[in-house]
C-alpha cells in the first residue's frame, strides 16, 4: 500500500489492479535494507500502472 520511491524500490514488473492506485505497490518480491537512512540494497516491488481508458 506505500507509493512507488525510485529511490528506495527497483519496479520488476507492473500489472492494472482495480483495487490500488496508480504508482502504488501492490507486492514486495524481494525486502531491501537500509542503514542510518542510505539503501544498501533496494526493494523490488510490483507496482500497479493504470492503463490509460480509451474513449
Amino acid at each position: 500500500g506505500e507509493k512507488f520511491d525510485p529511490f528506495k524500490h527497483e519496479a520488476l514488473l507492473t500489472v492494472d489492479s482495480p483495487d490500488h492506485e496508480n504508482n502504488e505497490i501492490v507486492d514486495e518480491l524481494m525486502k531491501g535494507y537500509t542503514l542510518k537512512d542510505k539503501v544498501i540494497k533496494y526493494s523490488k516491488v510490483r507496482v500497479c500502472k493504470k492503463a490509460k481508458k480509451e474513449e
